[in-house]
C-alpha cells in the first residue's frame, strides 16, 4: 500500500509494517500487570502503522474497529515519539476513557512516563473568581444556593477538577454563562496562572509531552495559529515579532481519532450564525445589569435591523450572491455601536468586558454573514448562506482546503476511526478532510460479529410512503421491544419521527421510557412538550439507560456516535430510517451544486457515502465489547427495493441476516440462530 500526501511531505509504504520493538515489551508488561490483557494482531498493525508514518513525518489513515485498543496505541506511539503530541478526539466519553481507564492503567504499569494532559475548552471551565463575585452579587436566590453548595464542595476538595462535566453540582445554563472561564472576564478580574485552574492547565498542557484534545480546541489552536513557522515552533521569533503560542503551543506530531467527526467540526469552527433570539437574550443580560439604557437600545436596533433583513431574504434555503449592497451591515453596525457604549459605560469592569466582547462578536458575525450573502465565499472559502425564521447563518462548504493548510501542511498526521471508509468508495472521508491522496489502511475486526450480532430487517413493502415512521412501525416495534425486554436503543434521523414514536410508546410499555428532547429534566414537574419544560440534558439519559437495564432509549442523531453502552443495557439497536441527508438542506444543496459544477455525481460522491458513513456508526452502538450480543433491527421499508439500502446492510457484515421476530427472540434469549447463514435475509413468506 502506499500513502501519498497533497501537501508535499514524503509518502511512506506499507506492505506489512513491522512492529516496534516497544510495543512487544509494552505487550509483555501489560500481559503481566493485568492478567486479562491478550495481545492482538490488529493492534500491533495499528501501532506498527502509527508509528511508521509519524517518525516518516508523513500523513496515514487507519481504519480500525471497536475492540481494537485505539487509545493504547496512541499512547504508547506518543509515549515513544520525539518530542510533543497532540491526540484529538470527537467526543467526551472518548477522552474519559483515556482518563478513566488508559492513561492510569498505562502509568501504573510504568509504560507512560510523559507528563500527559487532557485539556478541555475554555468555555467548560469554572472561573472561582467569577462564581464568587456572583454570589456576593444581586444574583437570584437559586443561584445563590447552587453556588454555596458548589464552593462549599471544592473547598472539601480542592483537588477537584473544575471542569463542568466534573463538578460535585451540576450548574444550570443560564448559570454557567455568569460563572464559566471567559476571557475578557478572567483579563478583567486579573485571572493569572496559579490563581486560575484553566490558565494553569492551559500552561500545563503547552509544556506536556501529550495533550489530548477534543477537534473543537485542535482546529481553535490550528486557526491563531494561521501557518506561522514560529507559532508552530519551526522558528523562532525575530525581535520585533510576537511568540504567538496559541492555545495548545508547538508540536511535533498529531493523531486524530473519531477522524469521521474532524469535517464536521471543522464545519461548526467555520459556522458563522445570529439570530434575533440571541441578541434579545443579551438584551435580557444587559438590562439586569443596570446598565445605560444607551446600550439596550443600540442591542434593540441590531435585532429590529436583523428581522428586516430576514423577512426580505427566502426561508429555508440556498441563497445565491447578491450584488446589490449591504444586507446585515446596519445591524452589525447598532451591534458596534452597543459595543463601544458599554466600554464607555461607568460599569463593573468584568461584566463591561464581557457585554462589550459579546457585542464585538455579534458585530464580527454578522458582517461576515453580510459578505457570504454578498459574494459567496469569505477568506476560509465557498460558503453557503442562508436564512430561517428569526436567524441567518453562513456555512462552509468544503472544509478540506482549510485543514490542508492549516494542520495537514504543518504537522504529519495519523487519522483513526472505527468508520473511515464505505464500500466503493475507500477514500471518502479522506477526501472531505483534505487528504484526498492518503490511502486507508482496513483492519480486520476484532469481535466475532456473526456470533455477536444479528441483524433484522423488516420484512414489510415500501408503499411510497417509507421515508415517514408511521403506525406500522410502532407495531413492529412493539413486537420487538417484547423480544428484547425493552433494553433498547432506538434511533431516528428525524426528531418528528422520534416524537411520534414517543407518544405512541408511553404509557404502553412495562419499561421506562426515555427520550432525546421529550422527557423533561429531573429538578422540573412533568409538562406538556409544548408547555416550557426543560429537556433532560443527553448526558443524563445516557446515564439512566446504563443504569436501567430494562429501559427504552429513544434518540437522534447524537447518539448514533460517541456513546458506549456495554452489556445488556443496548440488546437491541433499532435504525428507525437510513440516515439519508435531506435534499433541500441548504449546505447539502451547495455541496450537491459544488460537486456537480466539477463534473461529479454528488449523490454518489457525497450523499450516499455520508448516509452510509452514519448507518454504519449507528448499528456499532450494539457492541461494544467482546462479550456483547445485540441485534441490529432496520425497520426501514425501503430496505429491500432501494439499492443504497442494501449496499448498506451489505457493509454490516459479517453478520446473520433476519426478517423473522422468532429469530429476534432467540438470538437474545438463547444462543445460536435459527440456521441462517451469514449474510442470508430469510424472505417473508419462507416457512
Amino acid at each position: 500500500m502506499t500513502s501519498t500526501t497533497a501537501t508535499g511531505l514524503p509518502g511512506a509504504r506499507y506492505p506489512d509494517p513491522v512492529v516496534p520493538r516497544f510495543w512487544r515489551d509494552t505487550e509483555v508488561a501489560l500481559a503481566d500487570a493485568y492478567p486479562w490483557f491478550k495481545p492482538r494482531a490488529q493492534q500491533a498493525t495499528l501501532t506498527a502503522h502509527m508509528w511508521d508514518v509519524l517518525q516518516r513525518r508523513s500523513h496515514g489513515a487507519v481504519e480500525a474497529k471497536t475492540g481494537t485498543g485505539k487509545s493504547i496505541s496512541c499512547l504508547m506511539v506518543a509515549e515513544a515519539l520525539p518530542g510533543r503530541v497532540v491526540i484529538s478526539t470527537a467526543t467526551r466519553a472518548l477522552q474519559s476513557q483515556y482518563r478513566d481507564v488508559d492513561i492510569p492503567m498505562l502509568q501504573s504499569a510504568g509504560l507512560l512516563t510523559k507528563d500527559v494532559v487532557i485539556l478541555d475548552g475554555r468555555g467548560r471551565w469554572l472561573c472561582v473568581a467569577r462564581a464568587k463575585k456572583e454570589l456576593a452579587g444581586e444574583l437570584q436566590a437559586e443561584g445563590k444556593r447552587i453556588l454555596k453548595r458548589l464552593l462549599k464542595a471544592l473547598d472539601k476538595d480542592p483537588s477537584q477538577r473544575l471542569v463542568r462535566d466534573l463538578l460535585p453540582v451540576g450548574v444550570p445554563d443560564w448559570l454557567w454563562t455568569r460563572i464559566s472561564s471567559d476571557p475578557d472576564a478572567c483579563q478583567a478580574l486579573g485571572c493569572a496562572p496559579g490563581s486560575c485552574a484553566y490558565l494553569t492547565e492551559r500552561d500545563r498542557a503547552r509544556s506536556a509531552g501529550i495533550v489530548i484534545v477534543n477537534h473543537s480546541l485542535l482546529l481553535a489552536d490550528a486557526s491563531l495559529k494561521a501557518g506561522s513557522a514560529v507559532a508552530w515552533g519551526r522558528r523562532s521569533p525575530s525581535e520585533d515579532e510576537p511568540l504567538r503560542l496559541a492555545v495548545l503551543g508547538p508540536y511535533r506530531h498529531l493523531i486524530v481519532d473519531e477522524a469521521h467527526a474532524l469535517e464536521a467540526a471543522a464545519e461548526s469552527h467555520g459556522e458563522r450564525r445570529a439570530s434575533v433570539r440571541g441578541i434579545q437574550s443579551l438584551v435580557t443580560r444587559v438590562k439586569k445589569l443596570s446598565w445605560p439604557t444607551q446600550v439596550v437600545n443600540f442591542l434593540e436596533e441590531a435585532a429590529a435591523q436583523l428581522q428586516n433583513a430576514i423577512r426580505k431574504l427566502p426561508q429555508n434555503s440556498l441563497l445565491e450572491a447578491v450584488d446589490n449592497g449591504p444586507v446585515l451591515l446596519d445591524a452589525a453596525g447598532y451591534a458596534k455601536r452597543a459595543a463601544q457604549a458599554a466600554r464607555d459605560a461607568d460599569s463593573d469592569p468584568e461584566r463591561t468586558a464581557v457585554i462589550g466582547a459579546a457585542c464585538n462578536s455579534l458585530a464580527e458575525r454578522l458582517a461576515d454573514i453580510d459578505s457570504a450573502l454578498r459574494f459567496g465565499e469569505d477568506e476560509l472559502g465557498p460558503r453557503a448562506p442562508s436564512a430561517y425564521e428569526g436567524g441567518v447563518v453562513s456555512q462552509l462548504i468544503d472544509a478540506g482546503p482549510w485543514l490542508r493548510k492549516h494542520l495537514w501542511d504543518q504537522v504529519p498526521a495519523v487519522l483513526m476511526s472505527g468508520t473511515l471508509t464505505v464500500p466503493g468508495r475507500s477514500g471518502f472521508v479522506m477526501e472531505r478532510v483534505g487528504l484526498a491522496g492518503v490511502s486507508v489502511l482496513e483492519l480486520p475486526a476484532v469481535f466475532d460479529y456473526n456470533a455477536q450480532r444479528l441483524v433484522f430487517v423488516t420484512p414489510r413493502a415500501d408503499s411510497g410512503g417509507g421515508a415517514r415512521v408511521n403506525a406500522d412501525d410502532v407495531a413492529e416495534l412493539e413486537e420487538l421491544l417484547r423480544e428484547s425486554a425493552g433494553r433498547a436503543l432506538i434511533l431516528f434521523p428525524a426528531v418528528q419521527d422520534l416524537r411520534y414514536v414517543h407518544d405512541a410508546l408511553d404509557g404502553t410499555l412495562d419499561h421506562r421510557v426515555l427520550g432525546q428532547g421529550v422527557t423533561p429534566a429531573e429538578d422540573q414537574p412533568r409538562g406538556r412538550r409544548g408547555g416550557g419544560i426543560v429537556p433532560m440534558p443527553n448526558a443524563r439519559l445516557a446515564e439512566l439507560f446504563r443504569e436501567d437495564t430494562s429501559s427504552v432509549l429513544l434518540a437522534t442523531r447524537s447518539f448514533f456516535e460517541g456513546q458506549d453502552f456495554p452489556g445488556e443495557a443496548c440488546s437491541l439497536v433499532v435504525i428507525a430510517r437510513f440516515p439519508n441527508l435531506r435534499p433541500d438542506d441548504p449546505l447539502t444543496l451547495a455541496r450537491r451544486r459544488l460537486i456537480e459544477s466539477n463534473g461529479g455525481n454528488a449523490w454518489v460522491a457525497y450523499q450516499e457515502p455520508s448516509m452510509q458513513l452514519l448507518f454504519r456508526q449507528a448499528a456499532g452502538r450494539a457492541i461494544r465489547r467482546v462479550d456483547d450480543r445485540g441485534v441490529v433491527a432496520v425497520l426501514d421499508p425501503r430496505s429491500g427495493s432501494k439499492q443504497y439500502a442494501k449496499r448498506a446492510l451489505l457493509s454490516l457484515l459479517p453478520s446473520g441476516y433476519t426478517d423473522s421476530l422468532d429469530d429476534v427472540g432467540k438470538f437474545l434469549n438463547s444462543g445460536p440462530r435459527s440456521g441462517l447463514a451469514v449474510g442470508e435475509v430469510r424472505s417473508a413468506d419462507a416457512p
